[in-house]
């Protein structure tokens, strides 16, 4: 289990102290940005969660639990703007899947076992949140790439249930990681924007091994300054295998649409 939250707030406050240290140089609408999303997500992967003591089971989350695939999801974005080059950028979701099947199979979930032919009803819940400080080292009229550099905080919550006997298991868990990244923006004509990002990481964390990144596509057409809408796609891909957890390979992605509102 990675847990850092001292370091994530500490991470916040210096970030947020740096954004506060300048003054703004930019015109209205350049300064701050909100983007409300509608996130049309399907989700796929397997999950094993470990108890004290023995190993838990390998579950693909769909065949074996019966769990919805698709989520439609509000998600969001928050950005401030400063110096022309620098961006502090915040971003959130959390989805929530429910299911139920007759097990096929006999599982083990966070030291609880389910015999085979047993009817589960299940719970999955997962969120991330994540804060990135991004600089454009390249900042032209048409063209924008910059890195990101921050940290994310992933969380899963999941419960499973018997719809014949009291037993019943659950685990819920969060780990925070440091995560780089590129961005970049492409603007031919004021009303008209694309704009790309992916951040990541790959690596061992002391006895934890964390494979993660999160990418998105976004098209902004704009009817004023101030405000548009947005169309993009989105992929999120997590591969974990962390002490007292077990491990999760997941993969979440899709088409969201939403709105942009600049200051």
């Amino acid at each position: 289990m990675i847990r850092f939250h001292g370091a994530w707030k500490y991470s916040l406050g210096v970030l947020l102290a740096v954004g506060s240290a300048f003054v703004p140089t930019l015109a209205a609408g350049d300064i701050l940005g909100f983007e409300p999303q509608y996130w049309d997500q399907s989700m796929a992967g397997t999950v094993r969660v470990d108890g004290d003591t023995l190993p838990g089971t390998e579950i693909d989350l769909g065949d074996d639990l019966g769990l919805e695939e698709k989520d439609r999801l509000p998600a969001g974005r928050l950005w401030i703007h400063w110096l022309k080059r620098n961006y502090l950028i915040f971003t959130a979701f959390h989805s929530e899947r429910n299911g139920e099947k007759v097990l096929a199979s006999p599982l083990a979930f966070n030291g609880q076992d389910f015999p085979a032919g047993e009817q589960v009803k299940s719970r999955v819940e997962t969120d991330l949140k994540s804060l990135l400080y991004g600089y454009n080292f390249l900042d032209l009229r048409l063209v924008k790439v910059g890195f990101r550099i921050g940290a994310n905080r992933l969380g899963f919550d999941a419960k499973m249930d018997s719809a014949s006997s009291p037993v019943e298991a659950s685990s819920s868990e969060s780990v925070t990681f440091p995560v780089a990244g590129l961005g970049f923006a492409f603007e031919p004509i004021p009303l008209l924007r694309f704009t790309g990002e992916i951040s990541g990481i790959g690596g061992s964390i002391g006895s934890n091994d964390v494979t993660f990144y999160d990418a998105r596509i976004q098209t902004e057409v704009y009817w004023a300054h101030f405000f548009g809408m947005i169309a993009g796609y989105r992929r999120m891909k997590t591969e974990v295998d962390l002490e007292d957890f077990g491990a999760a390979d997941v993969t979440q992605k899709g088409p969201y649409a939403g709105f942009v509102f600049r200051f």
